[in-house]
């Protein structure tokens, strides 16, 4: 008897430490899970929403990391938060159509890997039979890998029995933080671009337009970034063939958008290369708008590095230094690590050029991505501030 006791009493105790081991295991998969699942979930920093015509605004979102880098919930990156101000407009058969979603509710698509939201509108013309889609979707910034970005697609697919040719033109209302009309910067261009600018030649094409809210390195509050070239992996995109920088127009302006000095309200217009669509084809057109982050030398603001294109390789890409209050005869010198090549058309060290009136002054490096992997850059100055920055090749 006493044996069956203390093998009873034995069997209890395994079974129950059996459940409490198991349940404690169990409550440690869920709390570790859980907090993954925090730690690995990003944010929105930016977020777009719809006019009532289906043209869309994008704004910065309230968030912790928002905070740290002094951005905040009422801070914009178009004039209106839903874009009624912006402007898309359609080329068919030389006849230009603005574009008109009043009647379509945007879809909600399935989110992809490094997507944070992602919706759409779509309909067909009936009258000539093309399906006209504007998706819009919150993606991983090039380099920052945080959901910064808002990526537009505007397509068309001919579903009639003749060929169309057709073009797609979108007007951004720029509003960068609480500036309206605040200057851009501009690769292999020294100084702020302040009146107007137009580039209509496929080499004067730039990579991107950038914009700080502040002309101060230590503090330049929002910085956008609006990119003209997107990664192949969002799709087969038509090039853009003019890249306009003026007063913002007013609104349903005319497809030739006017060139004026931008004055207190700048606008940038970009127009997409012509095709003629045959049937059952299709033709897409894309851009990029969001923030971009600012590598800065540490303990000092007198330097910071910016990079734009598209970081993958065989791809062509473009690294930025903004030199605060540069002196006479000065020169900045790129030093890089890993699978970039520095162009002949931009040498390694680079004489600083000083514009009147500017707050500061800017050196465009080009670079060709010829391997996969991390990628180590450093920016020294004559006085030897210098910056690091680890740029990653896809």
């Amino acid at each position: 008897m006493i044996i069956i006791f203390l093998f009873r009493a034995l069997l209890i105790l395994l079974v129950r430490s059996t459940f409490s081991l198991v349940a404690l295991s169990l409550l440690f998969f869920v709390s570790y899970s859980s907090l993954y699942g925090q730690e690995t979930k990003k944010p929105l920093l930016v977020d777009f929403s719809y006019s009532v015509r289906g043209d869309f605004g994008i704004t910065v979102t309230d968030d912790p990391l928002n905070k740290k880098n002094n951005l905040s919930k009422s801070k914009k990156l178009t004039f209106t938060e839903t874009g009624n101000t912006n402007n898309l407009m359609v080329l068919i058969d030389n006849k230009p159509i603005q574009v008109d979603f009043s009647r379509i509710r945007p879809k909600e698509l399935e989110l992809l890997e490094g997507e944070g939201k992602s919706s759409q509108h779509s309909f067909i013309d009936k009258s000539i039979s093309l399906e006209l889609t504007q998706t819009v979707k919150i993606i991983e910034g090039e380099q920052s890998g945080n959901l910064d970005t808002v990526l537009a697609v505007f397509s068309l697919k001919n579903n009639s029995k003749r060929n169309h040719s057709v073009s797609f033109r979108y007007m951004v209302d720029t509003f960068i933080g609480s500036n309206d009309g605040v200057p851009f910067t501009i690769p292999n261009h020294n100084g702020l671009c302040t009146t107007w600018a137009n580039f209509n030649k496929p080499l004067s094409i730039p990579e991107y337009i950038e914009a700080l809210e502040f002309p101060n390195l230590a503090n330049p509050g929002t910085v956008a970034h609006l990119g003209t070239i997107v990664s192949a992996k969002h799709g087969n995109f038509a090039p853009i063939i003019q890249v306009l920088l003026t007063n913002w127009p007013g609104l349903n302006p005319l497809w030739n958008i006017p060139i004026d000095n931008m004055g207190r309200d700048s606008a940038i217009a970009l127009y997409w290369k012509p095709v003629l669509l045959k049937p059952e084809a299709s033709y897409e057109c894309a851009f990029t708008y969001g923030l971009q982050p600012l590598t800065k030398s540490e303990g000092s603001s007198g330097l910071a590095l910016s990079t734009g294109g598209v970081f993958e390789t065989e791809k062509n890409a473009i690294i930025i230094a903004y030199i605060d209050k540069p002196t006479a005869n000065e020169y900045v010198t790129l030093e890089m690590e890993g699978g970039l090549k520095l162009s002949a058309k931009t040498p390694a060290k680079q004489k600083v050029k000083i514009l009147t009136g500017q707050p500061y002054a800017q050196v465009t490096w080009q670079v060709k991505c010829e391997s996969q992997g991390s990628c180590k850059v450093s920016v020294t100055r004559s006085n030897e501030d210098k910056v690091y920055k680890e740029i990653r090749v896809r």
